[in-house]
């Protein structure tokens, strides 16, 4: 029986494959947090910080996962393939900075690689928690959000993500990891184009919310 797409079972199918990868993702890192712990305990000092960005990780994890399991069915959605594939390849783009080394960075210049991150992945799990049963993965609107962080710029989410990778990529050989990491930018730069055109048409007023709201950067962009 094919399901509606009106529907919150259609909207949960359609979640499942994404949810399915977090949950892999989140299984690892619980193996993670607890040698870093043990780190930490015999006197590494960037394990504390190692430590930190790991749990936010999995703080900003668990938060998608509930999300997509908890959110509105949307009212409206991009149509045609290459918007959906904007949206897997911007958020899969991060993932291949495993491909690329570490850089053997001195302890205090990779300890100040570390605040990017830790500050993006804050920020992130802030601006996911703000948006609720709105968040979506593929470009959709459920309803408008205009409050908090989203008074600042257009899509803070996507700015907390790209201040964590750039942390992510300092940490990397370069130019390699530099170069992911601006793929990775054109990519969820993509990702707003088809979102704003979405919440363009679901939501009249999101027109005049555009104007006076910068998209990424405050008063620059």
């Amino acid at each position: 029986m094919k399901l509606d797409e009106r529907t919150k079972a259609y909207d949960l199918a359609m979640a499942l494959p994404v949810i399915a990868f977090y949950v892999y993702v989140l299984s690892g890192l619980f193996d993670d947090v607890v040698n870093l712990f043990q780190d930490v305990v015999s006197g590494n000092g960037l394990a504390v910080t190692g430590l930190a960005n790991t749990v936010l990780t999995i703080a900003f994890g668990t938060l998608v996962v509930w999300l997509l399991l908890i959110r509105r069915v949307p009212k409206a959605k991009a149509s045609g393939i290459s918007p959906r594939l904007a949206a897997v390849a911007g958020t899969a783009a991060s993932l291949a900075i495993g491909v690329i080394p570490l850089a053997p960075l001195p302890l205090p210049l990779a300890i100040m690689t570390m605040i990017p991150v830790l500050a993006g992945l804050l920020g992130a799990v802030f601006v996911l928690m703000w948006l609720g049963r709105q968040f979506s993965i593929m470009p959709e609107a459920r309803s408008l959000v205009t409050a908090g962080p989203y008074a600042i710029v257009r899509h803070p989410l996507y700015l907390c993500e790209l201040v964590t990778f750039f942390g992510l990529c300092l940490q990397h050989d370069q130019p390699w990891a530099l170069i992911l990491f601006l793929a990775q930018a054109v990519l969820q730069f993509v990702r707003m184009i088809y979102e704003e055109r979405v919440l363009t048409a679901a939501f009249p007023e999101y027109e005049a919310y555009s104007r006076g709201t910068a998209r990424l950067i405050p008063r620059i962009y």
